[in-house]
């Protein structure tokens, strides 16, 4: 069965609650190859690359909550291309990488095309 936003975010509620906030703020990044249990993977880097912050909200309304907020996580205009992006990681505010999510098919991105991932999308890759 394909993860639904409902039922990822309700078992996302489920396993870990309000203690998500705790993480809160976050830094998403993006990476070309992808980091592993033994490996760091390669982030994206120059022309402009950075990570960009996204914030957890307190679980509310019961199981199912929402414990996310972002509609979109805009990563700005290269002006070198990035590469083909195989993997997003989800990093501590202290930069320690907390998961990565794989992105298949791996998304390109060129000098002078904005980046730009929405939730939904996320979601997709997630299932």
């Amino acid at each position: 069965m394909a993860v639904t936003e409902y039922n990822c975010t309700n078992a996302f509620a489920e396993e870990w609650g309000d203690w998500v906030a705790t993480f809160s703020p976050f830094k998403i990044g993006l990476y070309t190859v992808s980091p592993s249990k033994s490996a760091a993977g390669t982030e994206c880097t120059g022309g402009g690359y950075a990570r960009i912050n996204g914030t957890l909200l307190a679980r509310s309304g019961g199981i199912p909550g929402t414990v996310w907020n972002e509609a979109e996580f805009a990563f700005g205009t290269p002006s070198v291309g990035w590469g083909v992006v195989v993997a997003i990681g989800v990093h501590k505010a202290d930069g320690t990488l907390w998961f990565w999510i794989p992105v298949t098919p791996g998304i390109n991105c060129p000098a002078g095309a904005p980046v730009s991932i929405t939730t939904e999308t996320l979601i997709e890759y997630i299932s």
